[in-house]
């Protein structure tokens, strides 16, 4: 399996090649909580999922994935097919803490999917 997009990407554009695309997802990564479930749109019946998991517990068994699917539903409004699934970016962090600082790398898995219509 092919990933979306590099393991480590400064902003991920998924072939949004527009500049309302692209300040969109800016904003998206500004506003977002970092591991929640976020849906980037690519066009009125197509999108991204992204989630956050931890790489012990893996993409399929964390309850992440079943709240992907549950956005990407109420994004088709009804029935979708998945295209294709892979790492989409990872994240760095500077984590303080009394024992000193720790870069931890956060792992992100997409579903990008259709609507059926």
């Amino acid at each position: 399996m092919t990933p979306l997009l590099p393991p480590i990407h400064p902003m991920p554009t998924f072939g949004i090649r527009s500049r309302a695309g692209v300040i969109f997802l800016v904003l998206m990564g500004l506003g977002g909580c970092g591991g929640g479930v976020q849906v980037i749109q690519e066009s009125p019946t197509s999108g991204v999922a992204t989630y956050v998991y931890k790489g012990k517990d893996g993409y399929l068994s964390t309850s992440k994935r079943m709240e992907a699917f549950e956005k990407i539903r109420e994004f088709c409004r009804g029935p979708y097919q998945v295209v294709q699934e892979g790492k989409t970016r990872g994240r760095q962090r500077v984590v303080e803490g009394m024992g000193g600082s720790e870069i931890l790398t956060e792992a992100w898995w997409g579903i990008r999917f259709h609507c059926k219509e």
